[in-house]
């Protein structure tokens, strides 16, 4: 598809995120193929290494040269969160990969990234910030909890209960 004649450009944003302990290294291209715009997720790929600049970075451009060997010529834009392994100024992996690539590159701050980061500073104002310890402590025992019923194979004939006082605590906090 990328090698097609209606293709001149592409775009990849990728990022990062754990999953059960893992981590894993996520990996987007955007291309107007045929007059139509295609989001294409291309790997969810395990990262064993530290999550370093160039272990992410030998990690896209070895994919990009498997799948698409001429990605360099077609790449013009680029999206990430804003973590400085990725945007650093001098050795950030979009650094590295503007180095790499024939034409200018158009550097992105992904939309959800930003505004998970105004979320995440409005939490932390509620209560001078012992709300989301709060959340966290109880979501961790409801988890906890769950784990516990299957690993005793018993269910609580009452568990439905555990929202019922979650509810009236937010009531309380409210």
């Amino acid at each position: 598809m990328v090698d097609h004649e209606s293709v001149w450009a592409m775009s990849l944003a990728s990022d990062g995120s754990t999953h059960r302990d893992q981590l894993f290294f996520d990996l987007h291209m955007r291309v107007y193929y045929c007059g139509n715009l295609v989001n294409l997720h291309l790997v969810a790929m395990p990262m064993f290494e530290r999550h370093t600049t160039l272990n992410i970075f030998n990690m896209i451009s070895k994919f990009m040269d498997a799948l698409y060997n001429k990605w360099h010529t077609k790449l013009i834009g680029m999206s990430t969160d804003n973590e400085n392994t990725m945007t650093g100024r001098h050795a950030g992996v979009v650094t590295h990969i503007v180095a790499c690539v024939k034409h200018k590159v158009l550097r992105m701050w992904c939309v959800p990234h930003q505004i998970n980061i105004i979320v995440k500073a409005s939490a932390e104002n509620i209560n001078g910030s012992s709300w989301v310890k709060f959340a966290y402590t109880f979501l961790v025992y409801l988890r906890m909890h769950d784990i516990l019923i299957i690993s005793m194979n018993v269910k609580c004939p009452k568990k439905t209960n555990h929202w019922v006082h979650l509810g009236r605590l937010l009531a309380f906090y409210k």
